[in-house]
């Protein structure tokens, strides 16, 4: 008891920390994490979608840090086309690695192909932000009539991960990478595909840029 009023005492004397000194203290923890939440939804994704193909957007549902975009090639469907590139945020756990989320995305085409090799991850430095890249060759997606060669760019930012995602799409086969391209103008269609190939390889890796004020500086 004597002890209670002891410290009873010093709070009423001064000698202890008051209520508002202890909201003193707290304050600039609580505006740092405020802000911490603040850049979370403000931040964002920019990348160059490849050139030489007319991009058609067919889904839109990021109506803040959460959702997904998706864009297919004009004139095909989503089951169709050749080219399948999305932009998905998520909500994570804060000290997420990129790295991580990339193995959980070769996890996952593990379980729905029938046959799978990948490359990465890879960590790439972007605005002083660690980011991951990485790419998983699938022979044969189940109940699909495809193949794919994907690539994943992986970007963590607080409580927030922004995940770039390109399927360049390819005839089903045996083994994952054993490319057969028929033979309706094979060489020809072997052409587009590795250009495509390249050129989701460098939006993934080159493009992207990250905005943390919701607006991509034009120079970066």
């Amino acid at each position: 008891m004597e002890r209670r009023q002891a410290i009873i005492g010093r709070w009423a004397d001064g000698t202890g920390m008051s209520s508002a000194g202890v909201l003193l203290t707290l304050l600039p923890l609580l505006l740092a994490w405020t802000s911490a939440a603040a850049d979370d939804r403000n931040a964002g994704l920019r990348f160059d979608l490849p050139p030489g193909v007319e991009w058609v957007q067919v889904e839109d549902r990021i109506p803040d840090t959460r959702g997904r975009r998706v864009w297919i090639a004009a004139g095909t469907t989503v089951d169709t086309t050749p080219w399948r590139i999305e932009e998905k945020r998520v909500d994570v756990e804060n000290n997420t690695l990129p790295t991580d989320l990339v193995e959980q995305a070769f996890g996952s085409a593990a379980a729905n192909c029938s046959d799978v090799k990948t490359s990465g991850p890879e960590t790439i430095d972007t605005q002083g932000l660690a980011t991951a890249w990485g790419r998983v060759i699938c022979a044969h997606h189940r109940d699909k009539d495809y193949g794919s060669f994907t690539d994943h760019r992986v970007v963590v930012h607080g409580s927030v991960a922004f995940m770039l995602t390109s399927e360049v799409r390819t005839p089903p086969s045996p083994m994952a990478g054993a490319l057969a391209f028929g033979n309706d103008a094979p060489d020809r269609r072997a052409a587009e595909f590795f250009d495509r190939l390249q050129a989701s390889d460098t939006m993934t890796k080159d493009s992207v840029r990250i905005c943390l004020d919701g607006a991509c500086d034009p120079s970066r």
